[in-house]
């Protein structure tokens, strides 16, 4: 019951985001479209190369560095996308080249170059994260205003925010590597 109704939200808020832009797009002259199906990369499904506002699904995606997905990334396998803004999800890895804006889900490992979110897997990566959540075996965060982690193994280098684990070390944090948790603050 519960797989249903998240499965009716997913599709209510894909197609409400699909009806909102289709104004703005036309207008506009960009390229895009609701749904794009991929086999692998270099065997594009359609559309190659427009803008996504709704449900990206192949068995791996893998999108273009400049290419916006809003809603939701889907690869059975892995998913690589330049900007997403939504859910990305995968079996094995996640990937978003430019910009992540919400939830990054994987069993191995999520990893993201800018944005704001939150990363579910065993492994989390994130280079520059305004505000960021990592709940997972590893986590790792080179820059970031806010972050929260909770993890067996959990590193931060220019972050503020608080660390829950095992072993915790945060460059900026109240002790550089503490047992159990550790915190900074501005």
């Amino acid at each position: 019951m519960k797989a249903k109704i998240i499965i009716t939200l997913v599709l209510f808020l894909c197609f409400t985001a699909f009806l909102s832009t289709e104004m703005a797009a036309t207008e506009s002259g960009e390229s895009w479209s609701p749904v794009k199906f991929s086999l692998w990369p270099g065997i594009w499904g359609t559309p190659a190369k427009a803008d996504i506002d709704g449900i990206n699904f192949g068995f791996v995606t893998f999108s273009g560095k400049n290419q916006k997905i809003a809603g939701l990334d889907a690869g059975l396998f892995s998913s690589q996308t330049g900007h997403v803004t939504g859910m990305q999800t995968a079996i094995f890895s996640t990937y978003s080249r430019r910009q992540m804006e919400g939830l990054q889900l994987s069993v191995f490992t999520n990893s993201y170059e800018d944005g704001n979110g939150v990363q579910l897997s065993l492994i989390n990566l994130a280079d520059n994260a305004e505000t960021s959540v990592q709940i997972g075996l590893g986590n790792d965060v080179v820059k970031s205003n806010s972050i929260f982690q909770l993890g067996f193994i959990n590193s931060a280098e220019e972050s503020y925010g608080l660390q829950i684990g095992l072993l915790n070390r945060n460059d900026k944090g109240f002790i550089p590597a503490c047992f159990f948790f550790n915190f900074s603050s501005k």
